[in-house]
């Protein structure tokens, strides 16, 4: 009964996610609540999570990876990195092979969230579509967050499990000898298909035509150009905004002919890349688009941001007139992107979605306030250096690698290696503390120890051993790597559907007791499912890399299949051929 009550709740849970009706940590934490007032585990196993050290690690990392982020110039040493552009295949191993590296030992969302806006003007540039690079720095992302234990939050969720389950905690490089074979593999199949695979998309950073442009403005029509015709006021072949529409009271007139004459009080409708905000501004005669929005913002020196919408935000589903979005964020919305539509509703009127892209203006510490809440999952400046050069960028990459160092030869245990560095980089005035504070994505750390407890109620009620036991009599006939490839697959497909970690967290007591079951060790079941759970490469919202390209990479959805299949394909096969051989 125990074990059935588990499956409801769990059913109910996975249901939960898949229809997005609560943010996942809320989900998390209701099931949790519904075990423990079950009497399915104890208050000390529900709990057990939030006293781990794994939570600790995670938090230190963010105030690393933000400290980083702020002050050592990665996203210029891309550009040098990335030349010339000649070819497209040199192109995605020059940008590729970095990204694998960088973010083995980097929190690989905030090198993302640093190469997202870097990638897409050199693309610009060189006249190659975004579109076809910043899908393939996602996936590189991903790939290097599987080749050493801080590569990603999983592995860390994972190796926590582990210890609490009484087995030995995962060792920093340990993974990395599944981890490192998938990510050459997967630089290479990349590179190889990526130019055939990847679609020329219409990114936010894209041409100058009319059909290129995301971003839609208004702007009014004053008296210095009342009785011109469209072309005699210049409003024509513009580089970064095209005329699509005219609003003259009730009356819209769409196409816009050159000859159109304008009136004073006309609503002008364009569409362009965030660069045609400048353009309308210094337009004369026209309103630019952004003045009625600003001027009740009280702030002195303003910027423009993209900023792209959460999974777990409580913007999705709700306009921004109901959520105040101008007085809860000190931020005005100009234009919304959507992938794959125009959106020429007024933005307040807008029901928003997760991966939505806010085109914004607010003062110049609105990344600095929201980089790392729940509402936004990246924010880009528009026109703003992302990191701040100076001596401090020095300090904290010795830092860094005093601290990896340190954790690596064992002499300190990794917990303290990560605290210590957190704590020294606000010491020296790298990161303020409430710089620190913002950086720490609480949600993550709420979300994975309430999934700590789950699992628990998943082991101890015997749900673990059913499901395992299941799964190995239908695929014992194939042996143990028939089993095992059973617990990569259903893990790949979880993850995809709810969160990395979360589906790491409830597919490994499973994956320990199929285990068990056919007698081999238990570590190569649980290494197989970290590597899996961050492989997510079919979907832009199964992990937060994909969906931070979404947007600025203008994909549609069925985008990543093409490339992310191949790529998945590679990742069970490498895992099926390596892990056994090793355990």
């Amino acid at each position: 009964m125990e074990a059935l009550l588990v499956a409801v709740v769990l059913t109910v849970a996975l249901l939960a996610l898949l229809r997005e009706w609560l943010p996942p940590v809320v989900i998390f934490l209701l099931a949790l609540g519904v075990l423990l007032s079950s009497n399915i585990i104890t208050a000390q196993q529900a709990f057990a999570g939030f006293s781990n050290s794994v939570l600790f690690i995670i938090g230190s990392l963010f105030v690393v990876a933000h400290a980083v982020e702020r002050t050592v110039n990665l996203a210029g040493g891309m550009q040098r990195v990335l030349g010339s552009g000649e070819g497209p295949r040199g192109t995605l191993l020059r940008l590729m092979t970095p990204v694998v590296l960088l973010s083995g030992f980097i929190n690989n969302t905030p090198v993302v969230s640093m190469l997202v806006p870097q990638v897409g003007t050199w693309a610009n540039k060189h006249g190659i579509s975004a579109s076809v690079l910043l899908m393939p720095l996602s996936f590189a992302a991903v790939m290097g967050g599987t080749i050493t234990l801080i590569g990603t939050s999983t592995n860390l969720a994972v190796s926590g499990l582990l210890a609490q389950y009484g087995y030995e905690p995962l060792g920093f490089f340990e993974i990395t000898v599944v981890g490192l074979p998938i990510a050459l593999a997967g630089i290479v199949l990349v590179a190889l298909l990526g130019p055939k695979l990847v679609p020329e998309r219409e990114s936010v950073f894209d041409g100058d035509d009319a059909s290129s442009q995301k971003f839609t403005f208004e702007a009014t029509v004053e008296q210095p150009l009342a009785e011109k015709t469209v072309a005699q006021a210049g409003l024509r072949n513009m580089r970064e905004a095209f005329l699509y529409a005219l609003k003259r009271g009730e009356t819209i007139i769409s196409p816009v002919k050159p000859d159109t004459k304008l009136q004073e009080g006309d609503v002008l409708n364009f569409t362009g890349q965030a660069a045609a905000m400048a353009t309308l501004n210094k337009h004369k005669g026209l309103t630019p688009p952004e003045e009625k929005h600003i001027h009740n913002l009280q702030h002195n020196r303003l910027a423009y941001y993209e900023a792209i919408i959460d999974r777990s935000s409580g913007l999705a589903g709700k306009t921004l007139k109901e959520v105040n979005f101008r007085s809860a964020y000190q931020a005005a919305v100009v234009s919304i992107h959507r992938s794959g539509e125009r959106i020429d509703a007024k933005p307040g009127s807008v029901k928003l979605q997760a991966g939505d892209t806010l085109l914004l203006v607010a003062d110049e510490h609105f990344q600095e306030h929201f980089q790392y809440g729940s509402d936004f999952l990246a924010i880009f400046p528009l026109g703003i250096q992302h990191a701040e050069r100076g001596s401090r960028g020095l300090t904290v990459a010795g830092i860094l690698l005093a601290a990896l160092g340190a954790a690596i030869t064992g002499l300190l245990p990794l917990a303290a290696a990560a605290l210590l560095a957190a704590s020294l980089l606000v010491a020296v005035g790298a990161i303020s503390i409430n710089q620190a504070r913002n950086a720490i994505d609480f949600e993550v750390l709420i979300l994975i120890g309430a999934a700590f407890g789950v699992a628990g109620a998943v082991s101890s009620s015997g749900l673990a051993e059913m499901i395992a036991g299941g799964l190995t009599d239908g695929l014992l006939m194939f042996g143990s790597v028939g089993v095992l490839a059973g617990v990569i697959i259903a893990t790949i497909i979880l993850t995809e559907l709810i969160t990395n970690n979360a589906a790491a967290l409830l597919m490994l007591p499973i994956a320990l007791n199929a285990a068990s079951d056919v007698g081999v060790d238990p570590r190569m079941f649980a290494i197989a499912v970290a590597v899996a759970a961050s492989a997510s490469f079919l979907t832009p919202i199964g992990y937060q890399t994909n969906t931070m390209v979404y947007g600025p990479g203008g994909y549609k959805f069925s985008d990543y299949a093409r490339l992310g299949l191949p790529l998945t394909a590679t990742v069970v096969l490498a895992l099926l051929l390596v892990i056994p051989q090793l355990w």
